[in-house]
């Protein structure tokens, strides 16, 4: 019990005996002193009554404030996975473990769990999928701890924070083990049993309470940095160790220097994530997605490094990387006579103020004898909004080279529909944020209608990011959407699982050889 429900009773208890304090009061001067009330006694019960309305204002007042408290969190859980239901923030978490945090001495930890990889919540964040899966899972840890009989209700907390969730449990390491297995086997049945098309990956950070040096909020902080170390490492579960603060800590510690050193020592790797034409149900082609995997660093997410590259001036190091790879993987790909689809690769907007970026392409391309027509140019929305003459003039040059101009992230920022005849596009990639909510929102669904229709009035492809339910495929099929690109079809897959997935595959209606 913490120590707010405390006070309330405490509260009620008091209550309770003032009133009987002055009914016996009242009574004994009508039954025993006939009604007569001597100053002594009136005075008595004034102070009581007085004292009582004090605390049964107390009392209401905290009832009150309890009720907001809950509303707030049902907001907030309906938001975070459409249930407008009590369960707990961190915030109401710390208000509840705090009183018990190092008063018993029985065997706890703190556990931090996240059911995905940074890297997929990153990409997938506030998809209706994901949401749909928290829900459920939400679901499965309520009815987890209400039905077993072997933990009492004062032996754990629970609580959603920031797309993971975090527990404190009062119990042995050989019950944390036999949760851990509990709840891995239960995020693959979600996936399994409702055909979500996520890539599961869970990841259990552990924390054994010991001492009281170390605060609760210190403590939770070490489950996650147990998680985050499991992660890079691709372990399920990890207890934490003090070595692991060194290596969370070094994340913060990416510079431009490091960055080059990573792509002069090959630490970036190629993901490819396939796209899937609708009308002719095949795969046609593929993102080139850049991942850095650091000895030093463990798994950087692109958001880490993309911006400080761009800022650092080295942004066209990183592009002309990944280009060189993708080239590479397409000299090898004809050479071991595989299929060869087109591969579409991002660039940053400062590569139109660079003045060897056309050249480069060029270069690269005719190094590895790709022919120029399985290459596609990704630019960014932002290009969109800073037309000039120079854009237009060095999009014209690649166009020149037979390669296709994607416009990606188009829906963000301030999307103008007027701009793309101005450029020359080949196609439009809507952005996940407009297809997020078209099976639900009609104005959503209105929206990315009169996008498709005025791109093919300008005989403009559209390919649909983010998509990974069926209900979403479903509309944007009857919407003349022409290509998905999305976690339904495939997550971004290393070079080498690509290759498999494109052989063997359960969407196409003639299977790869």
């Amino acid at each position: 019990m913490n120590s707010r429900k405390k006070t309330y009773y405490v509260f009620l208890v008091l209550s309770l005996l003032l009133f009987l304090s002055d009914l016996s009061s009242i009574i004994y001067n009508l039954l025993i002193e006939k009604g007569s009330f001597t100053g002594v006694n009136l005075v008595i019960v004034v102070i009581n009554t007085t004292v009582l309305v004090l605390f049964v204002a107390f009392a209401l007042a905290y009832v009150y404030k309890g009720s907001k408290e809950r509303k707030i969190l049902a907001r907030q859980n309906f938001y975070n996975f459409r249930r407008a239901i009590y369960f707990d923030n961190f915030e109401s978490f710390l208000n509840k473990v705090s009183p018990r945090y190092l008063k018993k001495k029985d065997e706890s930890y703190i556990i931090s769990f996240a059911p995905f990889s940074d890297r997929t919540i990153l990409e997938l964040i506030q998809s209706p999928t994901i949401i749909e899966f928290y829900g459920l899972f939400v679901d499965f840890i309520r009815a987890y701890f209400r039905n077993d009989k072997n933990i009492r209700r004062l032996d754990y907390e629970v609580c959603y924070d920031n797309r993971s969730f975090v527990f404190y449990i009062r119990k042995p390491y050989s019950y944390i083990e036999k949760m851990i297995k509990d709840f891995e086997d239960e995020a693959y049945l979600i996936k399994s049993k409702y055909d979500f098309r996520i890539f599961i990956q869970p990841f259990f950070g552990i924390f054994k309470i010991e001492n009281d040096d170390v605060s609760l909020f210190d403590a939770v902080n070490n489950a996650l940095i147990a998680r985050r170390y499991g992660q890079s490492n691709y372990e399920l579960s990890s207890l934490f160790d003090k070595k692991m603060v060194k290596n969370d800590e070094i994340e913060g510690d990416i510079s431009i220097e490091s960055i080059l050193e990573g792509l002069k020592n090959n630490e970036f790797e190629v993901y490819y994530q396939p796209k899937f034409h609708l009308k002719s149900k095949t795969f046609i082609g593929a993102e080139a997605l850049i991942r850095w995997r650091s000895p030093k660093l463990g798994f950087v997410s692109p958001n880490k490094f993309i911006t400080l590259a761009e800022n650092g001036g080295i942004i066209h190091d990183i592009d002309a990387y990944l280009l060189d790879k993708v080239c590479a993987d397409i000299e090898e790909w004809k050479k071991r006579g595989r299929e060869i689809l087109p591969i579409s690769v991002n660039v940053s907007l400062y590569e139109f103020y660079e003045p060897t970026f056309v050249n480069d392409i060029q270069t690269i391309i005719e190094r590895h004898k790709v022919n120029p027509i399985y290459i596609e140019v990704e630019i960014t929305e932002k290009t969109n909004s800073a037309y000039s003459f120079l854009i237009v003039s060095v999009l014209k040059k690649i166009k020149d080279m037979k390669i296709k101009i994607l416009m990606d992230d188009f829906g963000t920022g301030f999307s103008n529909i007027v701009n793309l005849k101005k450029l020359p596009i080949d196609i439009v990639k809507l952005d996940k944020s407009l297809v997020d909510d078209i099976a639900f929102d009609i104005k959503a669904k209105e929206i990315v209608r009169a996008v498709i229709l005025s791109c093919h009035a300008m005989n403009i492809q559209i390919i649909a990011e983010g998509a990974d339910s069926k209900e979403q495929i479903k509309i944007l099929t009857e919407l003349n959407c022409d290509t998905i690109q999305g976690f339904y079809y495939s997550q971004p897959r290393p070079k080498i699982e690509y290759e498999r997935f494109l052989s063997n595959n359960d969407f196409e209606t003639k299977r790869r050889k």
